[in-house]
């Protein structure tokens, strides 16, 4: 009896643990293999990062930039350091205007184009130089004058903008042989003239080597793939002094070529944003007299068979029309214009061919200039006129010789000439297809020349009813109806 009672209660336990016990649903591992071993799961595929071409726009940014400054000038050199250590080759161009003492112009070699400074200086028995201070690993400006009974001779850090003041001397005749003296090193109280002279020394201060003349900055070798063109000039494109661009294969190498029109300013603003200093460390206004003129810069970047290029030109017409030329003969359609609607377009009359039911026409979308409120507000100041007209906001700037509207506050500014012509940029470009179906209105020549007529044909816009005029280029408006251009017209523009 006690084996079986023992046994009715062992099996009374053993039903009681079950019942008390959880389900695990994980599938257990396959027989044979450890439970701690388990297959890992499957890394998820890394993306390649993109290459970062940075280097190679803010080299070719400030590259344009120093040849904007130095257009003019044969006596311009160029001398490249890195003027604040960050491992980057920086710029330091000379050059000479109207003033003996010339202009130094500094771009910091990481950045594209952002905000150079202009040093000059004007005094009449003083100068500035610009040295590099081993100690400090940083560009250090020399002020110095003198005259009779007074003198001055200081020295500062300068790293795109006047920095650290290291040392100040000065000297002032009060009468007969008595001079009033102060030296000064990190901004502390008067100091010994050897104490000064040890400090001036123990900056190691040395003029920056290597300058070349400016004309040997107008081309260099891109050390890039020549499929990356495309990326360094879309990112380039994006820059304010950027003014047009174009792109095509003009050497037919199989890949495209760009060419840039880059401007220190546009529609009375300034798009580059440099600072003045005079005697290195007082901003200032723009002094054509010390600093001389800025031109523009024609960028040319060829893919050359592999090897790119880069390099600027003295004119630009000849090669807009080479872009032009290569882009009709691509083939490439116009992009921007497949909605129906009404858009305004720039034909050549070189650049259009007859084909089966229609014309085909290269042609340059366009949209309305804009500028930036930061920059108007650079352009003209804080303290300009906005004219609330209730549905729109204007600025009439006589001086700038533009006015400047938008709709809301949130809007850029869209600039007009004084006569109220809306001014246009290039938006897009390539070839659009006008079938014979297409209807013309020339409004232009019954404006102009009070003439109504009836045009056909494209070609006919090109040739107004007066004898020996013809147009090389016309700005139209189309109206896309159905997927294709059903009407063009030539407008009045004063």
């Amino acid at each position: 009896m006690k084996r079986i009672f023992f046994a009715l209660l062992a099996l009374l336990m053993l039903i009681l643990s079950a019942c008390g016990s959880t389900v695990d649903s994980t599938p257990t591992a396959a027989a044979g293999t450890p439970a701690s071993v388990t297959d890992p799961p499957s890394a998820a595929p890394t993306a390649t990062p993109e290459p970062d071409y940075s280097a190679f726009v803010a080299e070719l940014a400030n590259f344009c930039v120093v040849n904007m400054f130095t257009c003019y000038y044969d006596n311009a050199v160029v001398t490249r350091f890195d003027f604040d250590s960050d491992g980057v080759q920086d710029w330091l161009v000379y050059k000479q205007a109207d003033d003996p003492h010339g202009a130094w112009l500094m771009l910091d070699g990481a950045v594209p184009a952002e905000s150079p400074a202009v040093l000059y200086d004007v005094s009449a028995a003083g100068d500035i130089r610009i040295l590099y201070s081993e100690t400090l690993g940083s560009a250090v400006v020399n002020k110095f004058y003198g005259s009779v009974g007074n003198s001055v001779d200081y020295y500062f850090t300068f790293d795109g903008v006047p920095g650290t003041r290291l040392a100040y001397y000065s000297s002032v005749w009060e009468h007969d042989d008595v001079f009033t003296v102060v030296r000064q090193i990190d901004g502390a109280d008067d100091c010994s003239e050897e104490e000064w002279n040890a400090y001036i020394d123990s900056l190691a201060l040395t003029e920056p080597g290597g300058s070349v003349p400016a004309s040997d900055w107008q081309s260099m070798s891109l050390d890039l793939p020549a499929e990356a063109l495309d990326s360094v000039a879309e990112r380039l494109s994006l820059l304010p002094i950027v003014y047009e661009q174009y792109s095509a294969d003009i050497d037919g190498d199989g890949v495209d070529d760009h060419f840039f029109i880059l401007s220190t300013g546009a529609y009375g603003v300034n798009n580059l944003g440099e600072q003045y200093y005079m005697s290195g460390d007082t901003l200032s206004k723009y002094d054509s007299y010390a600093v001389g003129s800025w031109g523009n810069c024609y960028l040319l970047l060829r893919s050359n068979g592999g090897s790119p290029t880069a390099g600027v030109v003295e004119s630009c017409d000849d090669y807009v029309s080479q872009f032009r030329e290569a882009a009709f003969s691509s083939g490439e359609a116009l992009s921007g214009i497949e909605s129906d609607g009404d858009y305004q377009l720039d034909l050549y009359k070189n650049l259009i061919t007859q084909t089966d039911g229609g014309w085909l026409a290269y042609a340059e979308l366009m949209r309305p200039a804009t500028v930036s409120d930061e920059a108007l507000r650079q352009g003209l100041g804080d303290e300009y006129d906005v004219s609330d007209n209730g549905s729109y906001q204007s600025i009439y700037a006589g001086e700038a010789g533009y006015i400047y509207y938008r709709g809301t506050d949130s809007e850029p500014w869209r600039v007009s000439a004084m006569s109220d012509v809306v001014l246009t940029e290039v938006a897009a470009a390539g070839l659009v297809f006008i079938p014979d179906t297409a209807t013309y209105e020339d409004f232009m020549s019954s404006m102009m020349f009070g003439v109504v007529r009836e045009v056909n044909s494209l070609p006919e816009l090109f040739e107004p009813p007066l004898e020996y005029i013809t147009y090389d280029t016309i700005d139209v408006i189309v109206t896309v109806s159905g997927g294709e251009i059903s009407h063009v017209l030539y407008p009045y523009s004063p």
